[in-house]
């Protein structure tokens, strides 16, 4: 007894005597390595077989240029929770002081220490304890950030444009407007390959694809935007009991070019829009669900305003995301639904404080109802996955949604024979659910046999430059 006692007096000193390290900002930081080295039970002595990873860690760290340290640590269950919280700042500091006796600067490394709370395995047998013991070292190198001139200006008469420019790569992803002399400027990280979309109304769209070295950022970056052949399409929105729906975010997209506006205090809008072919109208406003248009582009269409109708949000109400259709028998997209999920994106974050299920649907007609864990039933699960993986990487928050899988039990088209009534089965819906009701249901599972399922991220081809005579240029982009 005394022995403990005296351990954990020695605990508590070193958790509170030790310095506190300053905070890294990860958000401009590359991550280097990351090892975890585990403990005994209630020790935060570096063990022996342990050693060596240090030794590999601090060599990582003496060859890495300006590097960031930051080393998290965790107990098991096992004890009070004050004293765990203790301990793990104690294994913290400890492989902290490693460091610093072998000359680590101080000021690079930052301690985190989290006791019990975050466990790898809840299981109580001596495996998970010592799964639990441990602590992670996370070796960061700073971005070499740069800045990325340009300017936006008419093919034709090379005049300034004051246009939306959309900077796109796996960790960047910023709009900026060109100012009133077509240029603009945002920082971004060396050498890497980013994505630049530019829109205005009444231009097509240009979208290139850039690498950030040195040479490329010597010079601005010139782009030039071509007049598209349009006239201004007028409309109102109005919610489903004929009220005016102001402020509500209107897209238009068509092949060559989209136009975005909010509506007036009025419900009114108007876009530029293509003198022929199709073009999609997608409608965003807050308390009320997506509103989703597909039109043909004909003079009839001009004739007077179009009018929209939007369904308030209620609870148990559900609403397709038309357009977002899926490859027969796989969870993969077809190409044409891509630019259709940052619709649902814009309506969670318009609608922060509303909480959806993401129902699963596959094309079964004629069909017995599928069982829970059948192949073609796991593939329902696996189609409401991919739209909640997508929503989870935009920063939509794991609470306010749930996915879950219906299989062949509600087909649009139940003796579906033709193609597009089988495409049409082959969807999500959305249900607004109780936000309570949906942090505690747990997302559908998907049977350990269908490995078909298992997640891949999708690629898909997109065009890169779009010219107005139709020659396109494709690039390979992942979607999650």
């Amino acid at each position: 007894m005394a022995l403990l006692f005296s351990m954990r007096y020695l605990i508590t000193c070193l958790a509170f005597c030790l310095p506190t390290y300053s905070s890294a900002q990860l958000d401009s930081l590359v991550l280097v390595s990351s090892t975890t080295i585990y403990f005994d039970n209630a020790s935060f002595e570096i063990r022996a077989d342990q050693a060596y990873k240090m030794d590999s860690v601090l060599h990582t760290i003496q060859k890495s240029e300006h590097p960031r340290i930051t080393i998290q640590a965790h107990t098991d269950q096992v004890g009070e929770s004050t004293y765990n919280e203790i301990l793990s700042k104690s294994r913290a500091n400890a492989l902290a002081d490693y460091f610093i006796a072998n000359e680590v600067d101080s000021s690079s490394i930052e301690t985190r220490f989290y006791g019990e709370e975050q466990l790898v395995s809840t299981d109580e047998d001596q495996d998970s304890y010592q799964q639990n013991r441990r602590a992670q070292i996370n070796i960061y190198r700073p971005k070499p950030i740069l800045w990325l001139h340009g300017k936006v200006i008419d093919s034709k008469t090379d005049s300034p444009l004051v246009a939306t420019v959309f900077f796109h790569s796996k960790f960047l992803k910023k709009t900026i407007m060109s100012d009133s002399s077509g240029a603009f400027k945002i920082k971004v990280e060396k050498d890497k390959v980013v994505g630049i979309n530019t829109t205005l109304p009444g231009y097509l769209n240009s979208k290139k694809m850039t690498k950030t070295s040195e040479n490329i950022l010597k010079r601005p970056l010139i782009i030039k935007l071509e007049r598209g052949d349009g006239r201004w399409l007028e409309g109102e929105v109005l919610s489903d009991s004929g009220e005016y729906v102001s402020n509500a975010n209107v897209q238009m997209n068509s092949v060559l070019w989209s136009d975005i506006t909010k509506t007036d205090s009025l419900g009114g809008f108007k876009l530029f829009v293509p003198k022929t072919g199709n073009i999609s109208l997608d409608i965003i406003a807050k308390d009320y669900l997506i509103g989703m248009r597909s039109l043909e582009v004909t003079p009839k269409l001009f004739k007077k305003p179009i009018e929209v109708k939007l369904p308030r949000i209620a609870e148990g109400k559900k609403f397709d995301i038309h357009r977002l259709y899926f490859i027969g028998g796989r969870d993969f997209l077809l190409e044409k639904s891509f630019n259709v999920l940052p619709q649902l994106q814009a309506f969670m974050e318009v609608n922060q404080d509303q909480c959806i299920r993401i129902d699963g649907h596959i094309n079964g007609p004629n069909a017995p109802k599928s069982q829970v864990y059948d192949p073609d039933h796991d593939l329902s699960v696996a189609r409401a996955r991919r739209i909640y993986r997508f929503l989870l990487s935009k920063g939509v928050d794991e609470d306010r949604m749930a996915y879950k899988g219906f299989g062949n039990w509600h087909m649009v088209y139940p003796t579906a024979i033709y193609e597009d009534e089988m495409a049409k089965n082959r969807r999500v819906e959305i249900t607004i659910m109780n936000c309570a009701e949906i942090a505690a249901m747990p997302n559908d599972s998907i049977s350990p046999k269908t490995s078909l399922f298992t997640f891949v991220p999708q690629t898909y081809d997109t065009y890169i430059s779009t010219k107005s005579d139709g020659s396109k240029k494709r690039k390979s982009v992942r979607l999650d």
